[in-house]
């Protein structure tokens, strides 16, 4: 069993110590210990008995430090949110915290966390030639993850690795030969699987996918156009503040063509899901060649993949083209939806002082060097790193070149670009996700396309996240 010293230690100490994970009962160091939260977007960057990359350049960094340890948790929180806000009302979280970047939209204001916005114009000292260290992102990056008050509370450790897969067996015997590059052709693709299904040439399903992260492709290539109108800052991003304003303003709404065409795309790929698809195993079914196409991350892609009898492909999502939607034609950039793995430094660092969130800090800057965050990210194999050109994975090489070569065009959008209920609040992304549920099927596994009852039920929920947020932050628009 491959495990670090580290995690020695705490096993060792975790037998006469009934303390919580992140709870120090002495490790035989006089050091300040530091609690990282390892967890992960796509993956678990905790240790297992197969990686231990994480807790490695832990002890590099403990190595240099005499004032600081840094302590990976056993076990991490992953997310779990009612147990993250509890214990960063108590101050009790680990100093370091992994959790999606979406709540800060909710979570800003308590106190929890460390503003890293002018570290982030610091250089990273553990990156040859680096000014910022929000150049190891992008500026569209750290526009993109900045909160409502345009302050940086989190860093991202890797990229997000999606995009379809496909059984080329199955597509072939319906005479599709390459996998799609554009909507239209994906709805060709999925026309012709339906008459080989019908013609008894294939008894797979169709397509069904993991998750709704076409619809925030689609949702971003939608409005692509409507961004320059909406973002101030230039950043190539809209962000929650300019998204509310131009609500307020009239540039865009939920009852809009916009959102509606939005509506209508996402439905008429959704014809082709399984019966009752809320109960189908995606990632059994692909692996089993009884699903023709899907979409899935990273670590969805490496399970579907890995023991699979036939051929298959991965590629970035097809483009939404100008033959599909009069509001197509713009390219959002394949192969990662952006950033993921967010990474925060609490208000328990903040209790043990300056010194142990500079601490903290400098251990992010570590992780997010190049050298070490390829090693971090490439040895889990589950996602890209932050520079997605430093990427290892075979899986994911066509991955990498589509990203390579979208990025390279400045007129493509980022994932993040606009995408209306990301940017809303957790309240209307949830309220958002069950409306979609409820556009597919309803209860009885019935297919019913009903946009207006959509619209309908997001109108009120739109309203009200564009008031909370305007009473939250004290914006004032001028009317």
């Amino acid at each position: 069993m491959k495990i670090g010293k580290k995690a020695i230690t705490l096993l060792l100490t975790s037998a006469i110590c009934v303390l919580p994970s992140f709870v120090s009962c002495g490790s035989g160091s006089d050091k300040i210990q530091l609690f990282f939260d390892g967890g992960g977007g796509s993956g678990n960057y905790t240790s297992t008995r197969n990686y231990d990359t994480l807790e490695q350049l832990a002890e590099e960094w403990n190595e240099k430090n005499d004032t600081y340890e840094i302590v990976i948790n056993d076990v991490s929180l992953n997310g779990n949110r009612s147990s993250i806000t509890s214990m960063l009302s108590a101050k009790t979280a680990p100093d370091m915290l992994m959790q999606v970047g979406n709540v800060i939209n909710d979570d800003i204001g308590n106190g929890w966390y460390v503003d890293l916005t002018d570290y982030l114009q610091k250089p990273n000292p553990y990156e040859a030639g680096n000014v910022a260290w929000k150049d190891i992102y992008g500026d569209g990056a750290i526009a993109a993850s900045a909160g409502p008050d345009g302050k940086n509370y989190y860093v991202c450790l890797d990229n997000i690795a999606i995009g379809m897969v496909y059984n080329m067996d199955l597509l072939a015997k319906a005479g599709v030969t390459k996998a799609p590059e554009t909507y239209s052709e994906l709805m060709d693709c999925f026309a012709a699987l339906d008459t080989a299904k019908k013609a008894g040439k294939i008894s797979a399903e169709i397509y069904m996918p993991s998750g709704l992260w076409y619809e925030s492709y689609l949702g971003t290539s939608v409005y692509g156009e409507k961004i320059p109108e909406m973002d101030e800052n230039g950043s190539g991003t809209v962000s929650s503040y300019e998204l509310v304003k131009g609500y307020k303003e009239g540039k865009w709404s939920i009852e809009d063509e916009r959102f509606e065409e939005f509506l209508r795309l996402c439905y008429e790929k959704s014809v082709y899901y399984p019966n009752n698809y809320l109960g189908y195993d995606v990632p059994y079914k692909f692996a089993k060649g009884q699903l023709a196409v899907t979409d899935a991350v990273g670590n969805m892609m490496v399970s579907m993949t890995k023991n699979a009898r036939f051929n298959w492909t991965v590629t970035g999502y097809p483009r939404l083209d100008s033959e599909a939607s009069k509001y197509g034609g713009q390219t959002v950039i394949r192969g990662s939806a952006g950033l993921s793995s967010a990474y925060w430094v609490t208000n328990s660092a903040m209790e043990k002082g300056q010194g142990a969130v500079d601490a903290c800090v400098d251990f992010l800057m570590f992780l997010s060097a190049s050298k070490n965050n390829s090693r971090l990210v490439n040895d889990l194999g589950y996602a890209l790193p932050i520079n997605v050109n430093d990427s290892t994975v075979k899986l994911f090489d066509g991955l990498k070149a589509q990203y390579k070569a979208d990025q390279a065009n400045e007129n493509n959008l980022l994932w993040s670009a606009c995408f209306i209920p990301g940017l809303l609040g957790t309240s209307f992304d949830d309220n958002y996700q069950l409306a979609m549920g409820d556009l597919y099927q309803d209860s009885e596994g019935k297919k019913t396309g009903d946009i207006s009852a959509v619209v309908n039920t997001l109108k009120g929920k739109a309203d009200e996240s564009v008031q909370y947020l305007i009473e939250k932050y004290g914006w004032n628009f001028g009317g």
